[in-house]
């Protein structure tokens, strides 16, 4: 006769169930081990039990992490007057039981700054809880399920105990000059996104600091650094965003850069509002105009496009960007940068959806008006190269280009991502179908022999576009009137990466 069984879901947390004669009541187990009313040892089941009924204790069980892992440090955790103290192991956790139910408060010091935390204890069970400097977020995909949605994961359900914030609410992006909000907003490196003007090769005013102008000079918006981790089993990819170091993140090849907020001008060498955006001209013809503005300029890149590409996913959870943001200018392509600029919050769409520009944080039309010419990635017969030193990016595959060991294999509405090990914050699309609506609902065009990558995709192409749209159908020196481009802007101090 078991005392109680004990289960693992799927996030690793562990839930107890009583077995035959035993009641589990708060903290405590009775156990009747035997039918009998007087105390004979008797033989059943193949083993010998004596007829007793024994309280026995039963407490939740508390496991601490601390990020970065923090050997040999006091961890506090207070219930009113119920105080422990206890010590890191040699790994930066604490395990306890817990005596009583109800809210406890959890502290430590990390590094010299004081970091606290909750946790509510409701039920006998395990529960995990991480001490941080650090914000870190997650989704979960389920690659089998076909619903363009992902899990938000929590600190409870976090089945990598990496999460250090809980997202309640849903972001809510704005139309026109009306409201928008997200809980994102008060964390890095969303919250940073911020507008910058660039003037003389330098980064210069902030939006809403006097002399800030989005039509006199070149204006950005800022990727701060950011550090991700993927996970990554047959059925499940978890992605993470933490705004510090952490032990197994590493820093986003495409953050800490300033990427143009408009599309460029049709004068090749502005990021203004007000101006036709470039179009008829060849990824090869954008990167040498960029060389035309001095150091620090190039064409926005490939690692720049992911790193928003996971911004996204982690903030809204949902591959569906038309459907969460807005669908672009689906249906005219006769409007000029800065259609966004009436807007007052960061996210969402200027007018009438589909027929107005959307923006995600601040980077206007970054999908649904025009294709844009990536840099910093070169494919050959559907394999991957990137560069992520734009002083040696070419049209070529020379040795700064690294095999990524992905394989572009779609051709229509994505189903699948490629995953590597080593550049595991690429997105490759892997396989084909999916829909307008199901898995990842973007769409694909594939190219063999060496090819260049655009994304974001014109105004015609409808529910087909989206922040994943990918055409690799085209070579370095091809032009089209629905091509364009994007700056990015790096301090020449921060070029190697």
């Amino acid at each position: 006769m078991p005392i109680f069984d004990y289960t693992q879901n799927s996030t690793g947390i562990t839930s107890y169930t009583a077995g035959d004669g035993i009641s589990i009541q708060g903290n405590s187990i009775s156990a009747k081990v035997s039918v009998e009313e007087d105390n004979a040892t008797q033989i059943y089941n193949g083993a010998i039990y004596t007829p007793v009924v024994k309280p026995t204790a039963m407490k939740p069980q508390l496991i601490i992490y601390t990020a970065p892992s923090s050997p040999n440090i006091d961890v506090v955790i207070q219930k009113a007057e119920t105080k422990l103290t206890l010590q890191t192991n040699e790994n930066g956790a604490v395990t306890v039981d817990i005596p009583l139910f109800g809210t406890w408060d959890i502290s430590a010091t990390l590094d010299g700054e004081k970091v606290t935390n909750q946790v509510a204890i409701s039920t006998v069970r395990q529960y995990i809880v991480t001490l941080s400097k650090a914000v870190v977020c997650g989704v979960l995909w389920d690659k089998t399920n076909t619903s363009t949605q992902l899990s938000r994961l929590t600190i409870d359900s976090d089945p990598n105990s990496l999460v250090t914030v809980d997202i309640t609410t849903e972001p809510q992006p704005a139309v026109g000059t009306g409201a928008g909000n997200s809980p994102f907003d008060q964390y890095l490196p969303w919250a940073g996104m911020e507008e910058y003007n660039i003037i003389g090769g330098a980064v210069s005013y902030k939006k809403g600091e006097p002399g800030f102008s989005r039509t006199m000079y070149n204006t950005v918006v800022y990727i701060p650094e950011f550090y991700y981790q993927v996970f990554d089993t047959d059925n499940v990819r978890c992605f993470y965003v933490s705004d510090k170091q952490l032990d197994g993140f590493k820093v986003h090849p495409g953050s800490n850069v300033y990427v143009g907020r408009y599309l460029t001008g049709i004068d090749h060498t502005s990021t203004r509002s007000g101006l036709k955006y470039d179009g008829n001209i060849s990824r090869s013809s954008a990167r040498s105009y960029t060389t035309q503005m001095g150091t620090g300029w190039q064409v926005m890149d490939y690692a720049t496009w992911c790193a928003i590409g996971l911004l996204y996913i982690v903030e809204f959870a949902d591959w569906n960007s038309q459907l969460k943001i807005g669908f672009g200018t689906t249906g005219t392509q006769d409007v000029n940068t800065g259609n966004t600029d009436p807007m007052t919050y960061h996210t969402g769409y200027a007018g009438a959806n589909g027929k107005s520009f959307i923006q995600y944080r601040n980077i206007e039309a970054i999908y649904g008006t025009t294709w844009q010419w990536l840099d910093g990635i070169n494919i050959r017969d559907n394999q991957i190269y990137i560069c992520n030193n734009p002083a040696n990016f070419s049209d070529s595959i020379t040795q700064y280009y690294s095999d990524t060991n992905t394989a572009f294999g779609a051709g229509s509405y994505i189903k699948s991502l490629a995953y590597s090990n080593e550049y595991s914050w690429v997105f490759v699309p892997a396989s084909s179908g999916g829909s307008s609506s199901t898995y990842i609902p973007d769409d694909t065009y594939g190219g063999e022999g060496l090819r260049v990558l655009m994304v974001g995709s014109s105004y015609s192409y409808g529910l087909g576009s989206g922040m994943y749209i990918w055409a690799q159908n085209y070579k370095a020196d091809s032009s089209m009137s629905y091509a364009g481009w994007r700056l990015e802007f790096r301090r020449s101090l921060e070029v190697q990466r």
